[in-house]
């Protein structure tokens, strides 16, 4: 009888043992299940973020070449930039100065680029530095390297539809009647690199390379540095540069 008493509670004891280490197999899926949980929040936290950080992290070409820059309080002079060059205009009259980029350096509020420019008046080996002050809506650009003016503030972009003009008949037969996807390749574009642009015009230039099976043609833009673009069609895409 002792004996029988002995091995139940043996049994019993058994059986706790299997109860707790079962709940000790539960708790451990649980809280391994955690970091899953919070890596889900991370990802989350981190995509609701990546727009914001995606703005720090443009670099100053990019800022400098779509946005609308102009004297401030005279708003008609304004400077246009493109890669390796900017082209500033007054009365009409335009003004360009190449150049070659060099370091890059960026705070909260403040972006500056070395360039040395290649005017012929510019000193052999001269450099001069590009400086964004500010935030989006407020960004100003100054540069002794510029002639007009030292400072140009940040404009506002046209509010009105980017249009193609003059296409001919021809050039439309080329690119397989795709007339309003070449017109918002061109305006694409120009959003990003010509943003005081609101149309193009077809100069009527086409070249046509029957090896690569490319269609080439010429727009001018009506933005005040006069940029002209080139815009290759094949395969069915657009592919512009300017």
């Amino acid at each position: 009888m002792e004996r029988k008493n002995k091995l139940m509670l043996i049994a019993a004891i058994g059986a706790v043992v299997v109860l707790v280490a079962s709940s000790a197999v539960r708790c451990s899926l649980a809280r391994q299940a955690d970091p899953g949980t919070a890596a889900e929040q991370q990802q989350s936290q981190q995509a609701e973020e990546a727009p914001e950080a995606q703005a720090n992290d443009a670099d100053a070409m990019d800022i400098l070449r779509s946005h609308v820059w102009q004297a401030e309080g005279e708003p008609k002079d304004t400077c246009t930039f493109k890669e390796g060059s900017f082209v500033e205009s007054k009365d009409g009259k335009l003004s360009a100065t190449p150049f070659t980029a060099g370091d890059e350096t960026s705070s909260e509020n403040q972006t500056t680029l070395t360039i040395t420019p290649l005017r012929e008046d510019s000193p052999d080996g001269a450099r001069a530095t590009i400086i964004i002050d500010g935030k989006e809506g407020s960004y100003t650009v100054t540069c002794d390297a510029f002639q007009l003016h030292k400072t140009y503030v940040q404009g506002k972009a046209p509010d009105v539809e980017f249009s193609v003009t003059g296409i001919a008949d021809e050039y439309a037969d080329l690119i397989d009647g795709k007339t309003a996807e070449l017109e918002s390749a061109i305006g694409n574009w120009a959003a990003k690199n010509a943003p005081a642009a609101t149309k193009a015009s077809f100069d009527g230039e086409v070249y046509l390379d029957l090896k690569a099976k490319r269609v080439t043609a010429t727009f001018h833009l009506d933005d005040s540095a006069a940029s002209i673009v080139s815009v290759a069609y094949a395969d069915g895409k657009f592919a512009v540069s300017g």
